[in-house]
């Protein structure tokens, strides 16, 4: 069995989450938040998954922690897509 990379993992957390904010996008006024954060945090995510596939992970400060700020702050307590975008974040600056 293969162990996966960190930069691995964390392109797989994201690749499992882009489904589920899909998802939560086409819900419209339903959505756990507006139009405009679910899409900052889809090109959040396909900023992330983009640097890592070309190998340059780099980590603009000026975003740590500001989905899962949203995410904490706004949204319904453990609410699923939630704790993914929070662990994608966590451990995307964890590398």
């Amino acid at each position: 069995m293969k162990l996966l990379s960190k930069q691995d993992r964390v392109r797989a957390l994201i690749e499992d989450a882009m489904p589920f904010l899909q998802l939560e996008m086409e819900k419209g006024k339903n959505a756990v938040d507006s139009e405009r954060t679910l899409l900052f945090m889809k090109s959040r995510l396909e900023n992330i998954a983009q640097s890592l596939l070309a190998g340059t992970a780099i980590k603009d400060e000026r975003y740590k922690g500001s989905m899962g700020r949203l995410v904490v702050d706004t949204w319904p307590l453990n609410h699923p897509l939630g704790a993914k975008i929070t662990t994608i974040e966590y451990e995307f600056y964890r590398l």
